[in-house]
C-alpha cells in the first residue's frame, strides 16, 4: 500500500476498493482502538461515494443518507461504515466479492451433525468467514476486526476461501455466490438423532449454567417461562424440561434439515442440492470422508452433547410429535441414502443425486 505524502507521510494510503479495505486489516494493531486505527489512514483525499464503495461496495442509497454521511469527518465516516449494521450483515458477500479469484469452500453446518468438529478442523487450513462473524451479538466491531487482520493475512497465502455457520442452501444461491468451481457440502445425521441431541446440548448448557448468567442459557429459560433451573435437577426433571423443550417452537425449527437444504420439503431440498451440485455426506462416513477429501484422519468429536436423555425416555405423545415434525426431514433423509446406497460410496454429489433418482 502506498503512502501519503506531506504532514500525513506516516499515514496508509485511504484504500481504493473492496479489496484494498480488508487487506488494510492487516497493519491493524489489536492493542489499539478502532480510531487509532483507522486514524492511521490517510482519508481525507477519498470522497464520500469512495468511503461507499470501499466498505459496502454500491452508490449511496439516497441523498439524504449521502448529506448525513457527509457531515461527518472522513474519519467518521470510514469508522461509521465499518461499524455500520450493513457491513456486518454483508460480510460473507463482501469478502467474497473482494476475493474473486479464490475458490469458496461452502460448508453447510446443519445443527449437531459434526459441524463444530469440521470446522474447527478446516479454519486452520483456510482463511474464513463464519456466520457468527455478520452478527452484532456475537461479534463486536473491536473483535471483527481482530478477525479480519487474521483473515487477511491469510488470504494472501491461500487459493480458497471457506464460509460456515447455520446458513441455509438457498441463502447464498439466491446471492450468486456459488459458482461452478466452487464446492458446497453437508454432513447429515438421522432428523430425529438430530433433534434429541440439539435436547441434549441445551441440557448439557442447563446444567453448565443453572443460575442462566449466559445469553444462551438465559434464552432457554425465557422460551420455557422459568428465571432459573434446579442446581442438582434429578433424571426425571431433566426429562420433564427436555419434553418441555421439544414442543417449544421458539427452541426447534420444524424440518430444519429441508429448511437448511431446500425451502422446507425434501423435493425442494433434492432440487437445490442437484443445482448446486453440493456433496452431502451422511454421518456414518464422516471419519473416511475426512480422510479422503481433506487428507485428515481425525477421531475428535468437538462439541459431542452427552446423552442426558435418549430416544427410549421420550413419552409417545411427544414421539409422535416430533415425528409429525421433523416428517419432511426424514423423506429427504431416507431419498439421500438410498441414492448413496446406491452410488456404492461414501457420499453423493448433486450431479450424482439427479442421475440416481
Amino acid at each position: 500500500m502506498t503512502q501519503a505524502t506531506g504532514s500525513d507521510a506516516t499515514k496508509a494510503s485511504a484504500p481504493a476498493d473492496l479489496r484494498g479495505m480488508f487487506q488494510l486489516f492487516s497493519t491493524l494493531d489489536i492493542e489499539k482502538t478502532l480510531h487509532d486505527f483507522f486514524g492511521n489512514v490517510e482519508w481525507e483525499s477519498a470522497t464520500s461515494y469512495q468511503i461507499y464503495q470501499i466498505f459496502l461496495n454500491r452508490l449511496p442509497d439516497s441523498t439524504s443518507s449521502l448529506r448525513n454521511i457527509r457531515s461527518l469527518s472522513k474519519l467518521e465516516q470510514a469508522i461509521s461504515f465499518f461499524c455500520s449494521p450493513e457491513f456486518q450483515t454483508r460480510l460473507i458477500e463482501l469478502v467474497l466479492t473482494a476475493y474473486p479469484e479464490k475458490r469458496r469452500l461452502f460448508h453447510l453446518h446443519v445443527p449437531k451433525s459434526a459441524g463444530v468438529d469440521l470446522r474447527e478442523i478446516l479454519v486452520k487450513l483456510y482463511p474464513f468467514v463464519h456466520y457468527n462473524h455478520t452478527q452484532r451479538d456475537s461479534t463486536s466491531p473491536l473483535a471483527l476486526a481482530a478477525h479480519l487482520k487474521m483473515f487477511s493475512d491469510i488470504a494472501s497465502r491461500s487459493d480458497s476461501i471457506l464460509v460456515s455457520g447455520h446458513m441455509p442452501l438457498i441463502w447464498y444461491l439466491k446471492r450468486g455466490l456459488i459458482r461452478y468451481s466452487d464446492y458446497a457440502f453437508s454432513v447429515l445425521r438421522h432428523p430425529k438423532d438430530s433433534i434429541i441431541s440439539l435436547v441434549n446440548y441445551y441440557l448439557r448448557r442447563i446444567d453448565e449454567d443453572p443460575k442462566c448468567l449466559w445469553p444462551d442459557t438465559k434464552s432457554y429459560a425465557d422460551y420455557l417461562g422459568v428465571k432459573e433451573f434446579s442446581l442438582a435437577m434429578s433424571h426425571c426433571e431433566k426429562l420433564e424440561i427436555a419434553e418441555a423443550m421439544f414442543r417449544n417452537k421458539s427452541m426447534m425449527q420444524a424440518n430444519l434439515l429441508t429448511h437448511m437444504l431446500g425451502c422446507g420439503t425434501a423435493d425442494t431440498a433434492i432440487e437445490l442440492v442437484t443445482l448446486s451440485n453440493t456433496e452431502i455426506i451422511p454421518l456414518h462416513s464422516y471419519a473416511s470422508w475426512l480422510k479422503l477429501q481433506w487428507g485428515i484422519e481425525s477421531n475428535s468429536q468437538r462439541n459431542k452433547t452427552f446423552h442426558v436423555i435418549t430416544a427410549t425416555d421420550i413419552s409417545k405423545d411427544t414421539e409422535d410429535y416430533i415425528n409429525d415434525y421433523v416428517s419432511e426431514d426424514v423423506k429427504l433423509f431416507d431419498i439421500l441414502s438410498g441414492a448413496i446406497e446406491r452410488r456404492g460410496r461414501g457420499s453423493i454429489f448433486g450431479h450424482e443425486l439427479l442421475e440416481s433418482l
